[in-house]
């Protein structure tokens, strides 16, 4: 019921619902009850940890892919009102 609950509270789709309980289950087998009680991280950290970390390995994996396969590009290129820039591209 609450993972439901979660689900529409959060306007998620039903389809996360396998790969969501996963997750938790990995999470719970991983590390100890009071880690992940004491576990705390803000949007600006989870912001950063995303841009900085995960989007370099992110952006390695699909450079490799890029030269590996023929493709075409579609690029869209856009800022928000805080100055950050972004540039979304579309390989297909």
């Amino acid at each position: 019921m609450k993972i439901v609950g979660f689900l529409l509270q959060n306007t998620l789709p039903f389809g996360l619902v396998e790969e969501f309980l996963g997750f938790i289950k990995e999470i719970v087998s991983r590390y100890e009850s009071e880690d992940i009680t004491d576990l705390s991280m803000s949007k600006t950290t989870a912001s950063k940890v995303a841009r900085e970390c995960i989007s370099t390995s992110l952006k390695e994996t699909i450079t490799q892919d890029l030269k590996c396969f023929p493709f075409s590009l579609s690029i869209d290129e856009s800022s928000d009102t805080f100055g950050d820039a972004y540039l979304a591209i579309t390989a297909s």
